[in-house]
């Protein structure tokens, strides 16, 4: 992954000056140049995203699973989880996560987060709480 500012405006002057030394309207995009300018690194996501795709993986559910309107137990308490996380790690506001949840309503919003907050003294909850955010710190 791109880590810094400089990385990503260094690899941006490296795509143009590729393209840009080539005479204009003829850019050929033959498979040497495309490799030198695709970076070998992954895209870049958002913490949110990161948060999404923890939950997703240590649930074994896919994002369209998650962000459903379903109320099977089995969709409910993943996605609670990621709405307590995007709050807690995030400092998301509440109507922003609810976008992002697959536009959920930000009182339904708070209420999964209350939830969570109210059982996080159980053994479940809070081992996947802790390995979820372990995970996204390795993403």
């Amino acid at each position: 992954m791109l880590d810094t500012h400089r990385e990503q405006a260094f690899h941006y002057r490296r795509i143009r000056r590729k393209l840009w030394g080539q005479k204009p309207g003829k850019i050929l995009w033959n498979k040497p140049i495309l490799e030198e300018i695709i970076p070998e690194y992954p895209p870049i996501f958002s913490k949110s995203e990161r948060i999404l795709y923890a939950v997703c993986r240590h649930f074994d559910i896919s994002k369209n699973e998650l962000l459903c309107k379903r109320r099977a137990f089995r969709f409910l308490i993943p996605r609670q989880i990621a709405t307590y996380l995007m709050r807690e790690l995030n400092r998301t506001s509440f109507p922003e996560i609810g976008r992002k949840l697959g536009g959920q309503d930000h009182t339904t919003v708070m209420n999964s987060w209350r939830r969570i907050g109210d059982v996080l003294h159980t053994p479940e909850i809070a081992t996947a709480i802790q390995i979820i955010t372990l995970t996204i710190g390795e993403l």
